[in-house]
């Protein structure tokens, strides 16, 4: 009954509960990666936006400063009178984003819109070469923000309000700042940097998502992928659960390539030989411990899986073939009517008699009757391409199941198999014993030889070559080995013999 369990138990309750888990914690992760991310995407746009926005207005103020120099260029050369103060500050005045407008001669006093004349001063190497040249002033705590302009005859300063670009900053967020380039090469503040492409000044502010906000922000989203990836474990959980059924133990296994075969030797006391080897299979099952195949055989045969079940197991057997060759053996494969009537099944079966008759080896097909069985026009066709491949047939388990005297008539077997329950029934008395009589009679009337299965007490043996069975299988002899040990039979019994 463990071995049952443990055969239909591909996933336990341990591993449901962690592919439950494990999905619902992959579709949390997931979806609350792709929120976050969408949403921080979003919030960057918008950052960046500001960014652009506050950048293009900072931009319109050197635009309107330089403006404010080409509109001074004519009072460059002239001396600071009052005509020419009152043209500056009237460029002044219709700027309104300009504090004042200075004249730097590079020979004599400047002029300017906001103090008049000017102590003779010397330009800086930055101020003179350097075009856009910055510089941030603060007067009695009124900021503002020297732009220079170099032209052929001076060099013309224009003071901008810092207040408008204080708004521009606040406008980003409460902590940017206003760097012009040359200040922002030398000083590499940390920060989120927004470089003009007009103008040489960069805006930076800070450079961290705030995450707690954006969790707030997408908390309703993500409380909708909490329900779905729960209820996606919860599934997960019931889906595996499906798993453990027999026909998917069966294609789990049969993916694993689990099936395999032994072998049990035919012992034929009138040759004094081994006269052949049934295939039987095998499982090995999650724990690599064998399954018996009275769990596995009915469930294949109930499910239509029997022939793939055959097929994989065939398979195998080929790799034995160069070691079982040249013994004189045959082979006896256990098929249902249903494998003869699949076309591919038939095809591999005609290709695994061929490729064994090259090592030397026959092919003895035993029909099981453990489902009803009608030999139709097409079924019969198919015995026939069988035999003429020259394959042996044998009625298995004879007496049992669906088989009958009819099955003789319909397949003229060439061997009739009396399972180990018959077996039993020797020297039993009465009708048990009655029984395996008429069976053995049904043999020497028909002259169909018999395989006596399951043999185990040198009674049962005796009793059965005693009334003309001379082909014998069972534990007396030999239990189910792989191939090498087999092999190793059939040398010291030949020895023996």
């Amino acid at each position: 009954m463990e071995a049952g369990r443990d055969f239909l138990t591909i996933l336990r309750p341990g591993q449901r509960v962690s592919a439950a888990v494990i999905m619902t914690l992959v579709l949390l992760c997931a979806g609350v990666m792709t929120v976050l991310s969408h949403f921080s995407k979003t919030e960057e746009q918008t950052r960046n936006d500001k960014n652009q926005r506050a950048s293009d207005y900072v931009a319109s103020l050197y635009r309107e400063a330089e403006t404010v120099s080409r509109a001074a260029e004519p009072f460059e050369e002239g001396a600071c009178t009052n005509e020419v103060l009152t043209r500056l500050r009237h460029i002044v005045a219709v700027n309104p984003h300009i504090r004042s407008v200075n004249l730097y001669p590079e020979n004599g006093t400047g002029c300017s819109s906001l103090e008049g004349r000017l102590p003779e001063r010397k330009v800086s190497y930055s101020e003179g070469h350097v075009p856009f040249y910055t510089t941030m002033k603060q007067e009695d705590g009124y900021i503002y923000y020297l732009v220079y302009f170099r032209s052929s005859a001076s060099l013309t300063g224009v003071a901008v309000n810092g207040y408008f670009v204080r708004d521009a900053l606040r406008y980003i967020s409460p902590d940017a700042a206003f760097y012009p380039l040359q200040d922002f090469m030398k000083l590499s503040p940390a920060g989120y940097a927004w470089k003009s492409s007009q103008y040489p000044f960069v805006l930076v502010s800070s450079d961290s998502i705030n995450i707690r906000r954006l969790l707030l922000h997408s908390r309703a989203v993500i409380l909708f992928i909490l329900g779905v990836s729960l209820l996606a474990g919860w599934l997960t959980y019931v889906s595996t659960g499906l798993i453990n059924t027999p026909r998917f133990a069966l294609k789990y296994y049969l993916y694993k390539k689990s099936f395999y075969p032994v072998y049990q030797p035919v012992i034929s006391t009138r040759d004094r030989k081994v006269a052949g080897l049934e295939i039987l299979m095998r499982c090995g099952n999650k724990k690599g411990n064998e399954v018996s195949p009275a769990l596995f055989i009915p469930l294949a045969e109930q499910s239509g899986m029997i022939g793939d079940l055959t097929m994989q197991l065939l398979e195998k057997v080929r790799k034995d073939f160069a070691m079982l060759s040249e013994k004189g053996l045959y082979l006896a494969v256990n098929i249902t009517s249903e494998i003869v009537e699949n076309p591919g099944t038939f095809r591999e079966l005609l290709k695994f008699t061929e490729h064994a008759q090259r090592y030397g080896l026959d092919v003895l097909v035993e029909i099981t009757e453990r489902q009803s069985f009608s030999l139709t026009e097409q079924l019969s066709e198919k015995f026939a391409l069988l035999r003429k491949a020259g394959l042996h047939v044998a009625i298995d388990d004879f007496g049992t199941g669906y088989s009958n005297l009819s099955s003789i008539t319909q397949l003229n077997p060439d061997y009739l198999k009396i399972d180990k329950d018959f077996t039993g029934y020797s020297m039993a008395g009465g009708v048990r014993e009655a029984v395996l009589e008429s069976v053995l009679h049904i043999s020497a009337i028909t002259a169909i030889p018999v395989i006596a299965e399951g043999i185990e007490t040198p009674a049962q043996f005796q009793y059965l070559q005693e009334r003309g069975v001379w082909l014998f299988q069972g534990y007396l002899f030999c239990r189910p080995s792989d191939s090498r040990r087999v092999c190793d039979f059939i040398q010291d019994f030949s020895g023996r013999h």
